[in-house]
């Protein structure tokens, strides 16, 4: 307090004896201010003291997000507030699309024993509990991953349609990439995560981005059902 009295009055003087009025005076009151923001010192550190708030009493406005949730049941959709949840797994993937950018997340609420992700073309995510999941799998053309190959050889020597087939799957190409969680939920029995919906080569960043998403979507399903059993 000692030190914005004394520059208060310091710089006033000053300006009266500069003949500078009130203008000057008004000068000494800002310096004197300016003072009083050098020496306030706090456990901290130096901080910044402004019509008598400092910025440590400042706290950051809460951010709030949503999803969007589809209830397989109903039919009905339901916006919830991520702070509600605690999301021990978010993964995030971002296809470009004509004219937009599809996002896909994969969440998951350990202590709430749910997964929340897309299904196909479905407008929001759905909410799946651990114990109705049953299996998963990835698959790049309508196969299996580890059936690609045979699916390549196969549409070579059928012929016809089988070539045509073929004719479409290339080793260092895909045209679609998803991952299916099996559930035991006789109306909706599987959930469809769609990647890759368009021909894409396999050196594409684009590729690489959607098939880590995957790899990581499947090691998770799969940790879900070993912990259930």
């Amino acid at each position: 307090m000692k030190y914005i009295f004394s520059t208060v009055v310091l710089m006033f003087v000053f300006s009266i004896v500069l003949d500078l009025g009130g203008a000057g005076a008004i000068v000494g009151l800002l310096l004197g201010s300016i003072g009083s923001l050098i020496h306030h010192k706090s456990k901290h550190g130096w901080t910044v003291t402004w019509g008598g708030t400092t910025s440590e009493n400042v706290e950051q406005e809460e951010v709030q997000r949503y999803i969007t949730v589809h209830d397989g049941n109903t039919n009905d959709f339901k916006v919830l507030s991520e702070n509600d949840f605690s999301f021990d797994v978010d993964y995030t993937y971002e296809e470009k699309r004509k004219g937009y950018v599809q996002e896909v997340r994969y969440l998951v609420d350990i202590s709430k024993r749910l997964i929340f992700c897309p299904n196909g073309s479905k407008y929001g995510l759905e909410q799946v509990e651990f114990s109705h999941i049953t299996d998963v799998e990835i698959l790049q053309n309508g196969q299996t991953s580890g059936n690609i190959g045979n699916a390549i050889i196969g549409g070579v020597l059928a012929g016809g349609v089988g070539a045509l087939a073929g004719s479409n799957i290339s080793e260092d190409r895909i045209i679609s990439l998803s991952v299916i969680i099996y559930t035991t939920d006789i109306v909706r029995p599987q959930i469809i995560i769609e990647l890759i919906t368009k021909p894409t080569f396999k050196d594409f960043v684009e590729y690489n981005k959607a098939y880590d998403f995957a790899q990581k979507v499947n090691a998770s399903i799969k940790a879900i059902i070993a912990n259930e059993k």
